[in-house]
Parts: structure tokens; C-alpha cells; sequence
């Protein structure tokens, strides 16, 4: 009933046109001194099935030149850095009966700017999700709860092409039916 993984993985990535640009504009000319991304990261976990399903994921990452886009100077700039993120996922679901089923899932996620020293950009914090849901035939519907922690970990003015850390957040949870 028991189930073990592991897995590892490789990936480079060359900046995109926008972070290029962003490179270009503060470095007069050098577009191409802009590094690829380099992710090399480990995931380890376990699941377990009979009637219900319980699985349990880690996963830590190295990311060497990533690139990161910043506009807590005078303008925004995009530069590497070298980075890590790590996190976990514990998740349960199973049957109540023949038509409902529920699921509950925590996790966290955390990264870390090491050539600044401080919070790695645009990670999200402790978040839990529970649902409760029912079928019969061709019909469904669910009652579904989002609730997610406050964010303090936080980097001002930096983050990717499509957004950047404004400041800390608070919490805040979700009901869906």
C-alpha cells in the first residue's frame, strides 16, 4: 500500500526577450552578460493508498544565475543571482461514502537570495486547502476552503517580468461552493 519516490532534476533556461531588454537598458549594451538559469533540484516523497490516500512530497532546489528582475532602485534592472528554494506537501483524501469524498492538503514553500541576503521573490507562504465533494450520475458539486498565511517574507521590488514584491500581505482564506 506504501509507495516511495525520488527524483531529481536539471534544467537551464535562457532569459526571455522582456528580461533581455531589462538587462540591456542599465548595462550599456551588454544584453548578453545575462546568465541562464540553471535549476538543479531533489524531491523526495511517499504516498500511501488503501481506501484513502495519504502522500507526503519534500523537495530543496539550487538555482544558479537566476534571474531576477529588479525595480528597487531607480529603474528596473534584470540581474543573477543565485538562489534556493526548498518546501513541503502533505495531503489526505479518501471516500466518505459512494458519493462523497473529502481532501485536505498543507503546504509551504520558502526561497532564499543568497547573493543579497534576504527573502528569494514571489514565494508563496503556509497555504491549506480542504473539500468536501459529492457525485451522483452525471451531477456534482463541492464546498471547497482556501485559507492561506501571511506573508512576511518578502522582497520589495523584485520579482519576474509579470510582477514584483509590493509588500507583506496578510492572510486570507477562501470559501467556494
Amino acid at each position: 500500500n506504501s509507495q516511495y519516490f525520488w527524483g531529481s532534476g536539471y534544467a537551464k533556461r535562457m532569459p526571455d526577450f522582456w528580461e533581455l531588454i531589462k538587462a540591456e537598458e542599465h548595462r550599456n549594451g551588454k544584453v548578453f552578460d545575462l546568465k541562464p538559469e540553471k535549476t538543479s533540484q531533489i524531491d523526495i516523497g511517499w504516498i500511501y493508498s488503501a481506501g484513502i490516500e495519504l502522500s507526503t512530497a519534500l523537495y530543496y532546489g539550487e538555482i544558479k544565475y537566476y534571474i531576477l528582475i529588479d525595480s528597487s532602485g531607480l529603474g528596473t534592472i534584470s540581474k543573477n543571482i543565485d538562489a534556493t528554494v526548498w518546501g513541503w506537501e502533505v495531503c489526505i483524501n479518501g471516500p466518505i461514502n459512494l458519493n462523497w469524498s473529502t481532501q485536505a492538503t498543507l503546504c509551504y514553500s520558502h526561497g532564499n537570495n543568497y547573493t543579497e541576503n534576504r527573502p528569494l521573490d514571489q514565494i508563496s507562504p503556509m497555504e491549506a486547502r480542504v473539500s468536501l465533494n459529492y457525485q451522483k450520475e452525471a451531477w456534482t458539486a463541492g464546498l471547497y476552503v482556501r485559507s492561506v498565511a501571511e506573508q512576511d517574507k518578502v522582497a520589495i521590488g523584485q520579482g519576474n517580468i509579470s510582477g514584483q514584491d509590493l509588500g507583506e500581505t496578510e492572510g486570507f482564506n477562501i470559501l467556494s461552493f
